[in-house]
Formats: structure tokens, sequence, C-alpha cells
């Protein structure tokens, strides 16, 4: 939900919605079916994925998109900004990887996850954002089946929040791409901080 209240996403079956200002609007992505997972804080861009066939594998994955609420729909389709995987084309360069799109800045920076693709030596899905494509925390070649997600990003796009499998407990923090284990910078009581889920606007609060 945006920070006002007034626009809603969500998915409805195999169709993505956008409820703003009392009316709503089910839709494709590009054709095809989808799901929204997250509006930004100024409830100007979505994010989430849609289902897409790699013909390299010929099988279907997610991708990635980032669209606006305010976007025309044309025959029960949105058009949206596909969102490439930092694995595509790892040792072969046409193959397409999976890619999810969790939340949105009012900037347009979209945070999310992306899989390393299964020709590749790390075969873990990584914490990415995009524009710019970036991988977020310390994933080395050999760091095998390590996942990391984030789930949400503030309102300026400088601070994002998840979970991290490869350090202890797992929730961290990413300030400009630099990672921080939550649990080492809050010290929490009695029990360890697994998962960071969201942030607020400011990102002065975090909840999971």
């Amino acid at each position: 939900v945006s920070s006002d209240g007034e626009v809603i996403v969500g998915t409805t079956g195999q169709f993505g919605f956008v409820w703003q200002r009392g009316f709503i609007k089910t839709f494709l992505v590009n054709q095809k079916y989808c799901r929204v997972r997250g509006v930004s804080p100024n409830g100007v861009f979505i994010t989430g994925e849609y289902l897409e066939v790699d013909t390299c594998w010929n099988a279907s994955l997610n991708r990635g998109f980032v669209a606006y609420t305010d976007a025309p729909v044309i025959d029960g389709t949105i058009w949206g900004v596909p969102l490439p995987s930092i694995g595509d084309g790892n040792n072969h360069p046409y193959c397409l990887s999976d890619s999810l799109g969790f939340a949105v800045s009012d900037t347009g920076l979209i945070v999310g996850t992306s899989f390393m693709g299964l020709q590749s030596e790390n075969r873990s899905f990584v914490a990415t954002s995009w524009f710019p494509l970036t991988k977020l925390g310390s994933h080395l070649p050999g760091d095998v089946d390590v996942n990391s997600y984030v789930y949400d990003v503030s309102a300026d796009g400088q601070i994002s929040v998840g979970h991290h499998d490869g350090v202890a407990y797992g929730a961290v923090r990413w300030m400009n791409s630099l990672e921080e284990n939550l649990n080492t910078v809050f010290r929490p009581r009695p029990c360890g901080l697994a998962f960071a889920n969201s942030i607020s606007r400011d990102g002065r609060y975090i909840v999971g």
C-alpha cells in the first residue's frame, strides 16, 4: 500500500491488480500472467513478476517488471519494463534466469532477488537491485546455494532490508550496497533476528 493509502496492489488469481482511489483494474503484464508485490510509497511505480518462456531451456520462469500505476490498460494488459537477472547468460549466452521484484522506491529503484543460473558456479538466488543492475551483499564464486533476498526499500532508495542465508540468524540491511547483519547492529535478546521484511518510508524503522 502507498504511504497515503490511496494505492493498493496485489494479485487475484493469475492477474495483478491496482486499487486506486476507489477503482480497481486487473491486468496481465506484457500479455503474461503476473503477480504484483510492491508499490512505491508515493504510489507511482509497481513491481512484481510475470511468467516468461525461456526458449533456451524451453521452460517457464519468473521475470521481474516495473510499471507505472497510471499506465493505460490495453486489452487487459499493462506494458512493463522487464527486469534482467544477474544470472542471464551465465555460461550460456542466450539463457535467461529468474528475477523477482519485491519493492520499489519513490525514485524507481527496484529491489528483489535474481537467480545466478543453473550453469553458473553460484546456483543461488542473490539479493538484487535494478537501475542500475546491482548484486547486493558479498557473494563470491563458489558461494553455492547461499540465498539472499531483499524484501523492501526506503523511499529514497538508500536503505534496503531482507534475509541472507550466509550470515548468523539471517536478517540483514544494505546501505549503499554494503551489507550489515542486523543481529550485530541491534544485539537482540534472547533470540536472533531471522527476516527483515519491511522498512519505513524514512528508513528509521524495520519490522520482521
